[in-house]
């Protein structure tokens, strides 16, 4: 038996989705950038000290360690932000890992410096 429509319904096209049939969405890109990124930061304090103090071989390999674990958590970041998978959580992740790496560090440090004088 066919279903008789009236007024609004038979000019109603598409279906609109119901909130359950919607897949839940985790925080957890989000969360992974921001801790990647903090730990880029721990990185960084850790491979500026450890050069300070004479053992620049161990410094520079921690340098290039918080290089690469800040590009990840500027990726996962970027990643979290746009398929909205904790998009808070990765634009502080995106934000943190971009001045905790070692070479815009340096650039930014560098800026501030001919500011200064």
């Amino acid at each position: 038996m066919a279903k008789e429509f009236r007024g609004i319904e038979a000019i109603r096209l598409t279906q609109i989705p119901d909130e359950e049939d919607q897949p839940t969405r985790t925080v957890a890109a989000g969360v992974f950038s921001v801790v990647i990124a903090i730990s880029a930061v721990v990185l960084v304090i850790t491979g500026i000290s450890t050069a300070m103090g004479g053992d620049f071989v161990t410094g520079t390999a921690l340098g290039y360690s918080a290089a690469a674990a800040s590009f990840l958590a500027v990726l996962v970041g970027l990643f979290a932000a746009i398929t909205h998978r904790g998009r808070w959580f990765g634009i502080a992740g995106l934000l943190v890992g971009f001045f905790a790496n070692p070479f815009v560090l340096t650039a930014v440090l560098g800026w501030a410096g001919w500011a200064a004088v």
